[in-house]
């Protein structure tokens, strides 16, 4: 789907610029989304890249990151696939947050919650963590935030911070 090939075109223009390891694993969320027409989508994402090389003991060891919001859009070929067109991505730097804030503006239906969005993205990536997990039980752990973790504690994590991070609404 949309999802996979964003994570392919993330994929790619990293691979130049991070040192790969032995697993990429991308995170991608959407800020928000929208349909122009039949042919053409649009999706405003926060897109995390995580590398990973496997230690002796198999374990997923974190060796590079990189978080972008990046403005996709999709165009249906004559097969009927979606294929990324555009991608317009947010400034690095000072300008990060300002230019997310420009991105999100150029959606006919913006982010209300942008900030907020973004830290649920930053959050999910344990979901996509805990999947990798799941998916390869050879892998014993994977690191986040400087511990290795199995996907039963990225879980509890996962839904710990999104209850804290929900709960003054």
């Amino acid at each position: 789907g949309i999802k996979n090939l964003e994570d392919d075109y993330i994929r790619e223009r990293n691979a130049g610029s991070m040192e790969a390891g032995d697993v990429q694993i991308v995170a991608s969320n959407s800020l928000a989304d929208e349909e122009i027409d039949e042919d053409q989508a649009r999706r405003l994402a926060c897109v995390i890249q995580n590398n990973y090389r496997m230690d002796e003991e198999n374990q997923l060891r974190l060796v590079s990151s990189s978080e972008d919001v990046v403005l996709f859009t999709h165009q249906k070929d004559q097969d009927g696939n979606y294929l990324v067109t555009d991608a317009e991505f947010a400034e690095k730097g000072e300008n990060y947050d300002s230019s997310i804030q420009a991105l999100n503006l150029k959606m006919d239906d913006p982010s209300d919650e942008l900030q907020e969005d973004l830290e649920a993205s930053r959050i999910m990536v344990a979901y996509d963590l805990k999947e990798y997990l799941e998916e390869h039980p050879e892998v014993k752990g994977i690191e986040f935030e400087g511990e290795i973790r199995t996907a039963e504690e990225l879980d509890e994590i996962m839904i710990d911070r999104l209850s804290k991070l929900y709960e003054e609404d």
